[in-house]
């Protein structure tokens, strides 16, 4: 059994009451699902690079999104 193992991330984004700032409704208004390497998961952690796709209630693509790895080592940076 492996512990710590990290796996692509999925949102469910709810709307939000103004009045109480809390969640303001059962049914999500978009879905957002990440697709990383399983590898830049388990050795870079929040550095990794990523993409996130978000989706609306009919399973359109509303957004996508994109981070680019974050390399903090002194040796690369110029």
């Amino acid at each position: 059994m492996l512990t710590g193992f990290e796996m692509q991330n999925n949102f469910s984004i709810f709307p939000m009451d103004p009045a109480t700032k809390m969640r303001g409704g059962d049914v999500p208004l978009f879905r957002a699902h990440e697709h990383s390497s399983c590898f830049q998961r388990q050795c870079c952690g929040p550095l990794r690079e990523f993409s996130m796709d978000i989706q609306s209630r009919s399973g359109e693509r509303f957004m996508h999104l994109y981070r680019p790895f974050k390399c903090t080592c002194a040796c690369f940076n110029r």
